[in-house]
């Protein structure tokens, strides 16, 4: 099977709500899209938000309104995912420049270049991911439709704890969640994240 109809197979499937199948068609088309959130982030925006967090909030759309897609044949699925980080790009600069005009509002403090290094060694830990994902690049992609896979609260508390870096406590609060269950519900987002990654890796990298 070529290419094209290997891809055309995929679409299928994950129009028909294979999520797995459509983090398989994020992992083909992630490096294009990077490099065009890459020159479309301002060296001023690039100061506060990473191209990892605008991909993760295209994933996570992509994701949930697959159905939505209306299948024109050849790269009609590539230049959907095209709009839909058009979309979140213009949100992100409109709202960096609405926080220029009004001092009281902030873009939140940039994570941690490691940041999404650090959550995918953490979440390979002890499992039998093959090492090969440990590439820059490959784990980026991974991890990103791993993550817009994830139930919302799995996404939330990964993203405030481990991404952010929050103290338990202030994740706690802005989960309105104690801070036993917070715990209890990073390390199952952990461990979904981890079986997610674990099947990714796989597809990514047929034997």
């Amino acid at each position: 099977m070529g290419e094209e109809a290997t891809v055309q197979s995929w679409l299928a499937r994950a129009l028909q709500g294979d999520v797995l199948a459509v983090q398989k068609l994020i992992l083909i088309h992630h490096q294009r899209l990077r490099a065009i959130s890459e020159r479309r982030l301002s060296p001023e925006l690039r100061a506060k938000i990473e191209p990892e967090d605008i991909l993760q909030l295209v994933y996570v759309d992509v994701v949930r309104n697959i159905r939505t897609f209306q299948d024109h044949g050849g790269d009609s699925f590539y230049q959907w995912m095209v709009q839909v980080l058009e979309s979140k790009l213009a949100d992100v600069h409109r709202h960096y420049h609405a926080a220029v005009r009004d001092v009281r509002r902030e873009i939140r403090p940039p994570r941690s270049q490691s940041g999404y290094q650090s959550l995918a060694a953490q979440a390979a830990l002890d499992s039998q991911t093959p090492s090969r994902i440990a590439a820059r690049e490959e784990t980026e992609a991974l991890l990103l439709a791993a993550l817009a896979g994830l139930s919302d609260d799995h996404r939330r508390v990964l993203e405030l704890r481990c991404l952010n870096g929050l103290p338990l406590a202030r994740v706690a609060e802005l989960m309105e969640r104690s801070e036993p269950a917070v715990q209890m519900l990073l390390l199952r987002a952990i461990r979904h994240l981890r079986d997610a990654l674990q099947h990714l890796s796989r597809l990514a990298n047929p034997a």
